[in-house]
């Protein structure tokens, strides 16, 4: 059955409202003695008037943010006793897009992506995405399934710089802004986001996954000096914290995105273990 859920920006945008609301208020008052005069002798419309305004914020900010296609895939084996064999976490391939849609999904509204040929694109033309398959098993069959992702996208400063202060969206970007790693013009590496299914949580190999391929990626490529982030889900806020990451000068009103700089990064300590195209754990 389909659920509608708050995603962690809405109270984020709610609490912004308010406080432009609360803000307001302070102005009005401060307009002189004749204006608090006539709000404190019609406090009931005033209040009246505050609860109108905070519905409709509610009300609008439901109508951006719930997700009616959002669904919670059961058991691949329906109601039976379900064990996790294996997670293989390796590079994307095209046939992976419906899955790693049904998991941005769980997170996003689908408005807020790229073009789905545009995203298929990307997965075709190079090492920039990273998939977590879980294997399942109830005891005499296996299911494979795609529970979680995330996206480095090298990308020329001046595009990055869009993203970050609100001129360009996301949802516009093509793959032919998404840069060989080795491009002289690819000096950021954008993280656009690190999903793990809500059913299975696998968001902490997702993240140690991602921190050795971004070490690996700043060392081979020297002409990268920025590593950005948009941390929407809590394993996006889990990699700013572990990787050290500060709020982006460049961010816009309502943007939140991070970054770190190349030297900054390497200096922090390294994973322990190496990255691995394709690297498995076993349950």
């Amino acid at each position: 059955m389909g659920q509608s859920r708050l995603h962690d920006p809405a109270v984020l945008h709610f609490c912004r409202a308010n406080f432009a609301l609360a803000t307001l208020i302070v102005a009005v008052l401060a307009l002189g003695d004749d204006v608090r005069t006539w709000v404190f002798s019609h406090l009931w419309y005033f209040a009246a008037a505050l609860v109108v305004l905070e519905a409709l914020t509610i009300t609008v900010l439901w109508l951006l943010y719930r997700n009616p296609d959002l669904e919670f895939e059961e058991s691949p084996f329906g109601d039976e006793v379900l064990k996790r064999d294996r997670l293989d976490i390796r590079f994307g391939i095209p046939d992976d897009f419906p899955a790693t849609e049904a998991v941005y999904r769980e997170w996003f509204r689908p408005q807020l992506s790229i073009d789905d040929a545009d995203y298929v694109a990307i997965l075709r033309k190079g090492p920039f995405v990273r998939v977590a398959e879980a294997t399942f098993s109830n005891g005499t069959e296996e299911s494979k399934r795609i529970v979680g992702y995330y996206s480095v996208w090298p990308m020329a400063r001046d595009i990055y710089k869009k993203l970050a202060n609100g001129t360009m969206k996301e949802r516009e970007l093509t793959v032919d802004m998404i840069l060989e790693f080795n491009d002289p013009r690819a000096t950021v590496l954008y993280l656009p986001e690190i999903c793990a299914s809500k059913k299975w949580d696998v968001g902490g190999p997702l993240l140690r996954d991602l921190l050795r391929y971004v070490t690996k990626i700043l060392d081979q490529h020297t002409q990268i000096e920025t590593v950005g982030a948009w941390p929407y889900t809590k394993y996006g806020r889990k990699l700013i914290e572990t990787y050290r990451f500060k709020p982006s000068k460049l961010r816009g009103l309502f943007g939140k995105f991070h970054e770190i700089s190349r030297s900054l990064a390497l200096a922090l300590p390294r994973p322990r273990t190496p990255f691995s195209d394709n690297w498995s754990i076993t349950y």
